[in-house]
């Protein structure tokens, strides 16, 4: 079996991923099934799971979250997230 990830940036991707849904929830107050409905129709899912550099390692979770919420057609929030290093609550 071929994996997506090459073991380099396997755990670059479960950060991104994780920052992307941390912030988008925590910080721009979203509602996590849709944001990530969000995610999986804008075609980043696709990109994400095929194993994109750009955006594992070439975005921030955050920023990651706000080209959803862009291409999704809102606003952008330049909130700072507000949890930066570890775990959230």
């Amino acid at each position: 079996m071929t994996n997506a990830y090459d073991k380099v940036y396997l755990e670059r991707a479960r950060t991104v991923l994780g920052s992307m849904l941390e912030y988008s929830v925590y910080d721009l107050n979203e509602d996590l099934s849709d944001f990530f409905e969000h995610f999986i129709s804008s075609g980043l899912a696709k990109r994400f799971g095929k194993g994109d550099f750009q955006l594992i390692a070439g975005k921030s979770g955050v920023e990651l979250a706000r080209m959803v919420v862009e291409m999704r057609g809102d606003e952008v929030c330049h909130k700072p997230p507000t949890c930066l290093v570890g775990r959230s609550r």
